[in-house]
Formats: structure tokens, C-alpha cells, sequence
């Protein structure tokens, strides 16, 4: 009897010790992709200075789904997905202005 409560014990706190740290990897991942979508807005659109993140999704092959607003303005939202493996953004839909020296490619 002690075995099997030794054997649980032992398997309870493997799994606590591995979601932990998964976890610790999702929230690393979430911020490295947050903090590179503030940038790419930052750097590809005009008068943009404050950035509120509503929604942030994972979604099946990498890809991040990351919604919100601009400017404390509701009504200036922005959604992009952006894939982490390859580090760049598959798609962007903004309310703000592009600056030109960024409307034919993604200004880095």
C-alpha cells in the first residue's frame, strides 16, 4: 500500500513539474510574440501610441492570433497573426494610417 501511495506521489509531482513548466514556455512565447506585434504596429503605422491588447489566441502551426485597440480609441482595432516559427506576420488589419516607406513591404 505504501508503494502504490509512494508510486501516485512520485507521478503527481512529475506531472505538476512538467505543466509548470510548460506553462512557463507559453507565457515566454506569449510575451516575445506580444511585444514583437507592438513593434511591428509601432514601426509600420503613424501615430500610433498606446496599444491595447484584447484577445490573444494560439492557434494550431505556430501561428498567434493577437487582437485590440489603438490610442485608447475602440473604435482604431487591429488584428494580426503572426507565425512564431518563422517570426514574421502572415497578416495585419489596422485602423491607422501606413506610413509610406511601409506600404509595398513590412518595414522591421
Amino acid at each position: 500500500m505504501k508503494r502504490v501511495i509512494f508510486f501516485l506521489a512520485v507521478v503527481l509531482s512529475a506531472s505538476l513539474i512538467f505543466f509548470e513548466g510548460n506553462t512557463t514556455e507559453e507565457n515566454k512565447v506569449k510575451k516575445q510574440t506580444t511585444n514583437e506585434v507592438i513593434r511591428l504596429l509601432k514601426t509600420n503605422y503613424e501615430d500610433i501610441e498606446e496599444i491595447t491588447i484584447t484577445n490573444y489566441e494560439t492557434l494550431p502551426t505556430n501561428v498567434v492570433a493577437v487582437e485590440g485597440h489603438l490610442n485608447n480609441n475602440k473604435d482604431k482595432f487591429f488584428s494580426v497573426t503572426y507565425n512564431s516559427s518563422t517570426k514574421s506576420p502572415s497578416d495585419m488589419i489596422v485602423s491607422a494610417k501606413q506610413r509610406p516607406e511601409c506600404l509595398d513591404k513590412i518595414c522591421k
